[in-house]
């Protein structure tokens, strides 16, 4: 009687690891990682210690990445589109196509996984059909910070996290209704402003971790126009209740 053969679930670790390593295609990492529960977790381990190849999501789920010329398609809900992303994780805004509501959630696409977004949920899911996100920016895990800009003077800049809370900008206050651009960096938030000036968020939370801003710096100025610039203060206070009034 001729031996078994072994199971692919007892391969050993080192073993998987050279697999993966030679596996730069995403729809190849996606199908090692369906073949058991041994090979996804190895297939999680690896990918925390690397820094993933650069992928192109569009909102209506194609991609694309530099070592496969193909386009690929995601395999999003109905109604459902990618709105932005960070790292390994996307920002999916799907449609209810009775109510129109909107309902807001990061996924990892390689690690199958998704984290609810209520609070924005609760903030932007009824908006009109012209309202658009314009940028959406996780600090670092999905559990921790997340910035938001959109198009309406309401709810001009978001900070949201994920259990804990929100924090609004008042609208129309300077310079969140005026953010281009943003990045992380610590505990900071630095922003662009149309006008092209550079200020520092400095970012704080209450006790049951709420995001919340303590003040907005202005870093560097742009040369004012000729009609001149009538927001010339230099640091605005920002209170829990979304209060930017000049220091």
């Amino acid at each position: 009687m001729a031996a078994s053969s072994p199971e692919w679930s007892s391969l050993l670790p080192d073993i998987l690891g050279q697999v993966i390593a030679r596996l730069p295609h995403i729809a190849d990492r996606a199908r090692f990682r369906a073949v058991c529960r041994s090979w996804r977790s190895a297939l999680r381990l690896r990918d925390s210690h690397r820094r993933g190849l650069p992928w192109v999501v569009l909102n209506d789920g194609a991609y694309l990445t530099p070592s496969d010329s193909g386009i690929h398609r995601l395999p999003l809900p109905v109604n459902t589109r990618c709105i932005g992303s960070t790292n390994d994780w996307i920002v999916l805004d799907r449609m209810d196509g009775v109510t129109q509501k909107h309902t807001y959630a990061l996924h990892n696409h390689f690690l199958d996984v998704a984290v609810p977004l209520p609070e924005l949920n609760s903030i932007i899911g009824n908006l009109p059909e012209k309202f658009e996100i314009r940028k959406v920016l996780m600090r670092s895990t999905p559990d921790d910070l997340v910035a938001v800009t959109s198009n309406i003077c309401r709810y001009p800049f978001i900070l949201c996290r994920p259990g804990k809370g929100a924090w609004v900008a008042e609208p129309l206050a300077m310079p969140y209704f005026r953010i281009v651009d943003f990045a992380f960096l610590g505990d900071m938030l630095y922003v662009i402003t149309k006008a092209e000036s550079l200020y520092a968020i400095h970012l704080t939370e209450h006790d049951d971790g709420k995001p919340d801003v303590s003040f907005v710096e202005r870093i560097t100025r742009h040369t004012p126009y000729p009609n001149g610039d009538r927001y010339n203060n230099d640091m605005w206070m920002g209170t829990s209740d979304n209060d930017a009034s000049p220091r």
